[in-house]
């Protein structure tokens, strides 16, 4: 509402994204290269659908290749892009949901329907890696790992195993392409 024109070109004027991922992970076919996984893609940082609803948002910065567009488009692209930027920086803390996971948590969300991040850490397993005098490896040090399921797979299972087991209730489809129960 408030950049309507910065919101036009984000859905109109494509990105290009790229990520390697060593070594590939489990759910790559073995007819690809595991040495390294590499996914590229270029498509707009927003895609709505026939109402304008946004169906999906992508903002990657570390993953982001060079721009992919022509000069003309160029400018228009990285206004708003600097724009949509500064407005994530600067979003307030009733925006944001910030937690610590204690080893054995885990968290699960749909990687194209929440905006999520994660901050820097130290890893101080190694004493000759840690800059915090006394700092306790038990609580520095960590291991983060991501499992990427598809998520039309994910519902295919739940759907076979609701029809299985019972206890099905229906789940439909909104406009963003999530599903949720019928009231």
């Amino acid at each position: 509402e408030r950049f309507p024109e910065d919101f036009r070109v984000l859905t109109e004027v494509s990105a290009a994204f790229r990520s390697s991922v060593v070594p590939a992970p489990s759910h790559v076919s073995a007819s690809i290269d595991t040495n390294t996984y590499r996914m590229n893609y270029v498509r707009p940082h927003i895609v709505v659908n026939e109402n304008d609803d946004i169906v999906s948002l992508t903002w990657s910065p570390n993953f982001e290749a060079p721009f992919p567009g022509d000069a003309e488009s160029a400018s228009e692209y990285f206004q708003a892009r600097h724009r949509f930027a500064s407005l994530v920086r600067d979003m307030t803390d009733e925006a944001q949901i910030w937690t610590k996971l204690r080893p054995g948590q885990v968290v699960v969300f749909n990687n194209r329907r929440m905006f999520h991040g994660r901050m820097a850490f130290e890893d101080c397993s190694e004493p000759t890696k840690s800059t915090n005098a006394g700092s306790n490896a038990d609580e520095t040090s960590r291991h983060l790992q991501l499992v990427y399921v598809n998520i039309d797979d994910y519902w295919n299972q739940l759907n076979r195993l609701a029809s299985v087991y019972g206890n099905r209730e229906d789940l439909k489809r909104v406009f963003n392409g999530d599903r949720v129960r019928s009231q």
